[in-house]
């Protein structure tokens, strides 16, 4: 389990540290990175890519180097990190948590490419609901993926469909910032055996306040 975080080009990535004879599974994401005995760092890329990083070639792994003035944007030591191996206490690893947090939203809110989802005339209203709120964060999706783990790839694929399940409504959100309300309410004041109240159940980021409230 990778315990090293890094920023490469303001993107941030799950480190694995080869130095600990420890070469990790190669998974379907673009947020793993390798440590080399060297101090860089190299982010997975497009297979044959002749970017800076490494891609997996039969039962090889291939490193495309970086060059020159280049290696200070790979170097461990120059960019942003964070270990949390380096934590002897409890307070220590809270206080690398928050490092963590604050690492992740200098990555989180400067976007290189905003997503945009289409809403398509046949897309259902939870759909429709999504695709908005992902829109008006004008985020760059990409940038999200440690946050969904090996599913990312799988989720947004979901964008292209027109519905979405329950649960993969609330995860979505949650991994975007986001939360969910289900709303009960009377359709008109003439229903038979009127509730005459307004239920609002929290869907998404449970905690220990109640989730359901009356209106």
């Amino acid at each position: 389990m990778a315990i090293k975080h890094a920023v490469i080009k303001n993107k941030l990535y799950e480190v694995y540290d080869a130095s600990e004879n420890y070469v990790p599974e190669i998974m379907d994401n673009n947020y793993s990175a390798i440590l080399m005995p060297d101090g860089i760092v190299y982010p997975k890329v497009a297979k044959s890519s002749h970017a800076v990083g490494y891609y997996q070639q039969g039962p090889f792994l291939i490193f495309n180097k970086p060059k020159g003035e280049d290696r200070k944007n790979y170097s461990y030591n120059d960019i942003k990190h964070l270990d949390f191996s380096d934590a002897k206490s409890v307070k220590e690893v809270l206080d690398n948590k928050k490092k963590f947090e604050k690492l992740e939203s200098s990555v989180l809110e400067s976007p290189d490419k905003i997503f945009r989802p289409i809403i398509k005339q046949d897309d259902l209203p939870e759909m429709v609901g999504l695709k908005q709120a992902v829109t008006l964060k004008h985020i760059d999706k990409d940038k999200y993926a440690h946050r969904f783990g090996d599913n990312y790839n799988n989720d947004m694929r979901l964008f292209d469909k027109h519905t979405i399940s329950m649960p993969k409504l609330k995860s979505m959100a949650e991994n975007f910032d986001m939360d969910v309300y289900m709303v009960f309410k009377d359709k008109d004041k003439n229903v038979p055996n009127p509730m005459k109240k307004t239920i609002k159940v929290k869907l998404t980021n449970i905690d220990d306040d109640s989730s359901i409230k009356e209106e």
